[in-house]
C-alpha cells in the first residue's frame, strides 16, 4: 500500500508529465495509484491536504475525480460583484436562486464550491450524526442525503456528503475523538464505505461503534464550531 505523501507525488508527478491543467481520475484508478482496494476517509483528508502543498487540488465527481493546477488559476478573473449584484442576491429568495442555477441535469448541490455552503452542511450533518450517536443508531448515505434535503430544500449528492465526512473524520482525529463519520453506512453492505466485509472489519466496526456510543456528544459542538469558524477564516 501506498501512503498519502506518495500518492500525492504520484498524482502530482502525472499532472505535470501532462502538461494539462485540468484532468480527471477514475475512482478505481486512484485506487491502482494507492495500491489499495479501499481509500479510507481520512487517508483521502491527508492526500487531499498533500496534494494542495504540492500545487494540486483534488476535488469529487460523479464516480471519480477532479484534478486542478492550482497555478493555472493565476490570473483568473475574479468574481463579478458589485454594490447592485449585492442588493440584487440580498433580495433574491432561495428558491429563485436554485430556479436558475439548478437544472434536473446538474449536480443537486448548490455552490459546490462556495465556502459558506459547504460550512452550513458541514454543521447540519454534525447535528445529524450527534443525534444518531446518542440514539446508538447508524444510517445510510442515502437517509443522510434525504434528512440533508429536508433542512436544505435540495438534495445533496452520496459523493458529497463523503467528502464531508471526510471533514468530520479529520475533526474526531485531530480532538482525539471516536468518530462519528463511522455512523454513516453503505446500505447493502452495513459498513462504512472505509471497511471491507471482512470478519476483521466487522468487529473494528462493532468496536468504533462502541465507542462512539459510550461517547459524551453533548459538549462536543462548541469546539466543531471553533473547527468551522476558523476553517471559514482561512
Amino acid at each position: 500500500m501506498v501512503d498519502a505523501q506518495l500518492l500525492a507525488l504520484r498524482i502530482a508527478y502525472l499532472v505535470k508529465e501532462s502538461g494539462k491543467n485540468r484532468l480527471t481520475m477514475s475512482e478505481a484508478k486512484l485506487k491502482t495509484l494507492a495500491r489499495r482496494d479501499v481509500l479510507p476517509i481520512p487517508y483521502l483528508a491527508d492526500l487531499k491536504q498533500r496534494l494542495e502543498e504540492l500545487g494540486c487540488f483534488l476535488g469529487t465527481l460523479e464516480g471519480g475525480y477532479c484534478l486542478l493546477n492550482i497555478e493555472s488559476l493565476s490570473g483568473s478573473p475574479s468574481i463579478p460583484l458589485d454594490d447592485r449584484r449585492l442588493a440584487l442576491l440580498d433580495a433574491m429568495p432561495r428558491n429563485k436562486l436554485e430556479e436558475y442555477c439548478i437544472t434536473p441535469t446538474t449536480v443537486t448541490l448548490i455552490a459546490d464550491n462556495k465556502q459558506d455552503e459547504q460550512l452550513l452542511l458541514l454543521n447540519e450533518l454534525w447535528i445529524e450524526l450527534t443525534k444518531i450517536a446518542i440514539h446508538k443508531e447508524v444510517i445510510s448515505y442515502g437517509d443522510l442525503a434525504t434528512k440533508l434535503k429536508g433542512s436544505f430544500g435540495y438534495k445533496v449528492h452520496h459523493k458529497k456528503i463523503i467528502v464531508l465526512l471526510e471533514v468530520i473524520a479529520q475533526f474526531c482525529t485531530e480532538e482525539k475523538l471516536p468518530s462519528l463519520a463511522y455512523l454513516a453506512i453503505n446500505a447493502k453492505s452495513e459498513l462504512p464505505i472505509t471497511l471491507k466485509n471482512t470478519v476483521e472489519d466487522k468487529n473494528r466496526f462493532e468496536i468504533e461503534k462502541t465507542k462512539i456510543y459510550d461517547f459524551n456528544w453533548s459538549g462536543q459542538k462548541n469546539n466543531f464550531d471553533v473547527f468551522l469558524n476558523k476553517a471559514k477564516e482561512k
